[in-house]
C-alpha cells in the first residue's frame, strides 16, 4: 500500500517574533504588598528602564526605575570600585538586605551620613518619607555615640545631616551641630522645613553661631502645589520669609523639592531662577517624590526619574542648563544622582561643563 508524503496543504509554520524589550541584567528587589525578597529582572523598553519581579505570593508587579534607557547603559562607565570602610555595624547573617547596617556584604562605605534626631514634626504632610509623627527623640549622649562610630567606620568624614522628623525642633539641635563640629566633620547639614525659622529669633542666632549648611524643603511657588504636597496651601511666603532671614546672616542653603508628576514637575524652571537670584541658596537637590513612608496615590509606572527632572530643567530654563551639563555621582551608584555645577555673574549661568572638561575631573567625585 503507497504511502503519500506531503499530499494535501502545508501545515502553517509558525513565525518567531521579538519581545518588547531587552533584558539587561538581574537583580534583587522585595514584593510591594508582602515584602518578601524575590528576585527582579532590569529591562530596557521604548528607551525607558523597567523592574519586573513576581512574588510567589502575589504575583507579577512592574515599575519604572528610570526614564532613559540610553543614559542609563552609558553611566556604567561612570562605576568605580566601591570604597570600603574601616569597620562594619553588622555581621553577615541573613543576607541582603536584612543585614544591613553596614555589613561586609556592603558595595558602598556611606557617602552620606544622615541621623535621624527625632521622629516629630510641626508639619503633617501627605508625601513624607520618613512618615513623620510623634515617637522617638535621641538625646545628645545618643547622637554623640551615633557621631563618634561614624567616624570609626568613614576615618574622615565629610559631611553629615541631622534630620527628622523636624530635627530644628528638638531641644538640643544646636548642641548636635556643635558636636559634629567637634569630630572635625567639614559639612554639617541640618533639613528642615523652615518654620522655626521664619518665625523663632533666638533660634536664628543660634544657628548663626554654630553655622550648619540648611538643606530647606522647598516644593514650587503655588499655592495647589503646597496644598496637594504639604496639606497648606499658604506656605510660600513663610518660606520666603526664612529664607531671606537665613541670607541676612549670612547661612548657606540647599534647596530641597520634592517633584510629583503632574503636581509641580512645570515649577522647576521657576525654583531655579530663585536659586539664582538670591543670596543664601547655593544648591538645589531635585529628589523625584520617593513613594514610601506617608505618601499619595501613585502609578509605578509613571513615576518621576531623575532623566525626566533633567530633561524638565533643560525644558524649562531656556537652555542655562542643558542634559549633557550633567554628569553622574559614582557614589553611591551613578544612577542614583546627576550633578552639574555653574558659575554665576550677575544673572549670568554658566555651567561648569561648558568650561572645563569634567572628564579630567572624575576622581574628585569618585565614591564621595
Amino acid at each position: 500500500m503507497p504511502i503519500e508524503l506531503g499530499s494535501g496543504p502545508a501545515p502553517e509554520v509558525g513565525v518567531k517574533r521579538d519581545a518588547n524589550y531587552i533584558f539587561y541584567e538581574l537583580t534583587r528587589s522585595i514584593c510591594p504588598s508582602c515584602r518578601r525578597v524575590i528576585d527582579a529582572k532590569i529591562l530596557l523598553r521604548d528607551n525607558k528602564v523597567y523592574m519586573s519581579k513576581r512574588c510567589p505570593n502575589c504575583g507579577p508587579f512592574e515599575a519604572l526605575v528610570y526614564g532613559d534607557a540610553q543614559a542609563y547603559t552609558n553611566f556604567s562607565k561612570f562605576n568605580k570600585p566601591g570604597t570600603i570602610p574601616l569597620a562594619f555595624g553588622t555581621e553577615i547573617k541573613d543576607g541582603c538586605p536584612h543585614d544591613c547596617g553596614l555589613c561586609p556584604d556592603h558595595q558602598q562605605h556611606a557617602c552620606l551620613g544622615i541621623i535621624e534626631v527625632n521622629s516629630a514634626c510641626n508639619m503633617d504632610c501627605p508625601l513624607c518619607f520618613a512618615d513623620a509623627k510623634p515617637g522617638f527623640s535621641l538625646t545628645l549622649e545618643e547622637v554623640e555615640a551615633m557621631l563618634d562610630d561614624y567616624v570609626r567606620t568613614e576615618g574622615n568624614p565629610e559631611v553629615i545631616q541631622f534630620s527628622g522628623g523636624e530635627p530644628t525642633i528638638h531641644p538640643q539641635i544646636i548642641d548636635f551641630v556643635r558636636a559634629a563640629h567637634a569630630r572635625r566633620i567639614p559639612f554639617v547639614m541640618v533639613n528642615t522645613n523652615g518654620k522655626r525659622i521664619a518665625h523663632d529669633d533666638r533660634f536664628l542666632e543660634q544657628l548663626a553661631e554654630v553655622r550648619p549648611s540648611l538643606y530647606f524643603q522647598f516644593d514650587g511657588f503655588d499655592s495647589e502645589t503646597y496644598r496637594i504636597i504639604r496639606s497648606e496651601p499658604d506656605l510660600l511666603e513663610e518660606k520666603l520669609r526664612a529664607l531671606d532671614r537665613l541670607a541676612a546672616v549670612g547661612l548657606n542653603v540647599t534647596l530641597v523639592p520634592a517633584i510629583e508628576r503632574g503636581v509641580n514637575d512645570h515649577e522647576i524652571g521657576r525654583i531655579i531662577d530663585l536659586a539664582i537670584g538670591h543670596p543664601a541658596i547655593r544648591g538645589i537637590n531635585f529628589q523625584p517624590a520617593f513613594h514610601a513612608g506617608r505618601h499619595m496615590q501613585h502609578n509605578p509606572m509613571r513615576r518621576m526619574t531623575i532623566p525626566d527632572i533633567v530633561r524638565l530643567i533643560e525644558e524649562q530654563t531656556g537652555g542655562k542648563f542643558v542634559a549633557s551639563d550633567f554628569i553622574p555621582v559614582p557614589c553611591c551608584f551613578p544612577t542614583c544622582n546627576s550633578v552639574t555645577y555653574a558659575f554665576l555673574d550677575g544673572e549670568k549661568v554658566t555651567p561648569l561643563s561648558r568650561i572645563v572638561n569634567v572628564y579630567d575631573y572624575l576622581d574628585y567625585i569618585t565614591n564621595r
